[in-house]
């Protein structure tokens, strides 16, 4: 909702919400209550007051869940909607619910929902039976050899080359990738065309793992320090939040970005701050932040949490969760443990029982 509304960090809380506004006109059927549920969902009304402070929590939550779903609905009697959810394995519990309900209602409806989950979770999710389960199988010879013939466009690589890829990544695509990524910036393609010498003189990785490592090794320095700073605060980040805690020039900053964004490594999207990347893919962010030592993780998830801390006056009180995890994982259990409780009132507000039994255990 921040991004589709196009907020910006420099926005005040009355330019939110002109932007909130014209956002939600074209679907809402009752502006001025809408209005009211998206303004405290979004923790934009004045001095922490609330419009929907006369209903109690369990009337917010659901009456928040029938607007947030009205409006998708009516944007699918406009246009087809296409909604796609990924790691439904890690949902919680409130979303899982309107995730429920959205099923229901896009009974009929011009609605494309596409949700992605490991296979040991699908029985947990409870899901209706009319939702198409497919199972996602590795890639056939067929289907490597074409995505792999693909990363020369036009150019057909040699086939001793599309075989020796084909064959190390037994089908899986994101293993294609970065192997045919690694192998054409470590080796010339005239290289490659010469004959097998050029692959049977190199180290080829053997897992997808050791295949992300070898890509990261080619990266500058500079740039390997902002990755693994970037695997710290989240599989997205905010470009302001990266550089607040690099403390560089804006033009030395995009010069230790660049090379990560033309590796595709990470991927630039719009977001409520501004610019910020995410990860490519949840695995690229998992095997960086592996290679951190403990004590160098602790340091950085601290400098996260405090720069998050001044970069934005509203952001504690609007994502205590944030600042609960970073402190946690720094070892900071004296500012951790006041953020835990702060975010399990914010979800009791919610009527987000499961959510803030958990922070609250965790704060204990």
């Amino acid at each position: 909702l921040n991004a589709a509304a196009g907020f910006m960090s420099s926005d005040s809380t009355e330019i939110r919400a002109r932007k909130l506004e014209t956002l939600i006109k074209q679907s809402s059927s009752d502006l001025e209550h809408d209005m009211r549920i998206f303004m405290d969902l979004l923790s934009l009304n004045p001095a922490g007051g609330s419009d929907t402070a006369e209903w109690n929590p369990d009337t917010r939550k659901q009456r928040t869940i029938d607007s947030l779903l009205g409006n998708l609905i009516a944007l699918s009697d406009i246009a087809p909607v296409a909604i796609s959810v990924e790691d439904v394995q890690f949902i919680d519990s409130s979303t899982l619910e309107l995730l429920h309900r959205l099923l229901d209602r896009s009974a009929g409806k011009h609605m494309f929902i596409v949700l992605t989950a490991r296979p040991e979770s699908s029985q947990a999710l409870d899901l209706p039976a009319r939702v198409l389960t497919l199972e996602v199988e590795r890639l056939s010879s067929q289907y490597a050899y074409q995505m792999a013939s693909q990363f020369r466009g036009n150019d057909r690589l040699p086939d001793a080359v599309l075989e020796t890829i084909v064959t190390r990544t037994e089908g899986i695509p994101l293993f294609i990738e970065e192997f045919s990524r690694l192998l054409l910036e470590s080796v010339s393609v005239e290289s490659l065309e010469s004959g097998r010498g050029a692959l049977d003189s190199m180290r080829l990785p053997e897992t997808l793992q050791e295949s992300l490592l070898s890509r990261l090794e080619h990266l500058p320095e500079a740039s390997k320090a902002v990755i693994r700073l970037a695997s710290v605060i989240g599989r997205s980040f905010s470009y302001d939040l990266l550089k607040a805690i690099v403390d560089v020039e804006e033009s030395d900053m995009r010069a230790r970005l660049n090379p990560i964004i033309d590796a595709e490594l990470i991927v630039q999207n719009a977001g409520e701050f501004g610019v910020e990347f995410s990860f490519r893919h949840g695995l690229i962010r998992d095997v960086v932040y592996q290679t951190l030592l403990q004590s160098d993780r602790e340091e950085l998830h601290l400098e996260t949490a405090e720069a998050g801390e001044t970069l934005h006056a509203d952001y504690p009180d609007r994502y205590p969760e944030f600042f609960a995890h970073h402190f946690t994982e720094a070892a900071r259990p004296d500012k951790a443990v006041t953020y835990w409780l702060r975010a399990a009132e914010k979800s009791v507000q919610s009527f987000s029982l499961l959510e803030a039994r958990d922070q609250l255990e965790t704060g204990l």
